[in-house]
């Protein structure tokens, strides 16, 4: 109850706060000569008016919705590497995000996401899927420059959690997003909630919050950066892990983009650096 009541309170400071900073930007408007803040003023705002940050919601959480009747892929590579501050070990992952989106109307979105996995650490190699997810995204409401969106999810435990991939049961959750717009410039921000259900040791009841502002350099490139707090699942971890990612979406041509980011986390027991990236293809 007390994680509900910190994640519906960090929902309403920032729909407070859509309020503050459009009046904000409109005042901005009567002087071109400090527009160039107008990024660094979001950025600031919602750095302070959440208690820190969000564990990763992948990019494609980001997008919004796509045209209907719509099918894109994504191939997102991650390269992770965590070192641990207790015995100085290290241990290297490469990902595979494997992700559909499909376009059933103007308002609802269906994402199927395979990852596959491999890691190197200390005690050897290993590889194999991970458990498949499964998310529903629906906009339940749209005013002009502000949409609001629910994001029901599940994954199945297809993994083998034996081997570290997966958790060998099934979890479920569920995402609201808002977006905002300013010409250019645009706000989204993240708020899940997951019951982490698992046969490793970790902990059940999961948060997260990210806030991402972006900025629209032309019809080809999109810049953005994350800030992101959690909960973490090692239970023996009291602190609150907290992040921050960075990259940009250029468009290669109509159908085809590419995104690199990079993020870095901290607050766990581990410090993780994390290299993505996505390739992302419309395929009708």
């Amino acid at each position: 109850m007390l994680i509900c009541k910190e994640v519906l309170f960090a929902y309403l400071m920032t729909l407070r706060n859509f309020c503050l900073i459009h009046s904000f930007l409109n005042f901005l408007n009567h002087s071109p000569r400090i527009n160039c803040i107008r990024i660094f003023f979001i950025s600031f705002l919602f750095f302070f008016s959440i208690d820190g940050f969000a564990d990763y919601l992948d990019y494609y959480h980001q997008k919004g919705e796509v045209a209907e009747h719509s099918l894109y892929f994504d191939a997102i590579y991650s390269y992770e590497h965590e070192r641990f501050d207790d015995d100085y070990s290290s241990q290297d992952t490469s990902t595979v995000y494997n992700i559909f989106t499909y376009g059933v109307s103007e308002r609802t979105d269906f994402i199927f996401e395979a990852p596959y996995s491999w890691t190197h650490n200390s005690d050897g190699s290993t590889s194999g899927w991970n458990d498949f997810s499964f998310y529903l995204s629906y906009k339940f409401y749209k005013s002009p420059g502000l949409s609001l969106y629910c994001m029901p999810e599940i994954t199945i435990p297809n993994g083998n959690y034996e081997k570290g991939l997966g958790n060998g049961r099934a979890t479920y959750g569920l995402v609201f997003s808002s977006v905002q717009n300013w010409g250019k410039y645009s706000l989204k921000s993240d708020f899940e909630y997951y019951r982490n259900e698992n046969k490793i040791n970790k902990r059940l009841d999961m948060w997260s919050v990210v806030i991402t502002p972006k900025y629209t350099v032309n019809d080809r490139l999109e810049l953005f950066f994350s800030t992101m707090i959690s909960e973490d699942t090692d239970k023996s971890n009291y602190r609150t892990p907290y992040g921050f990612s960075g990259g940009f979406d250029y468009k290669v041509t109509k159908n085809f983009d590419i995104l690199p980011y990079i993020e870095v986390d901290y607050g766990r027991p581990e410090t993780d650096v994390t290299a993505y990236l996505d390739f992302s293809w419309k395929l009708f």
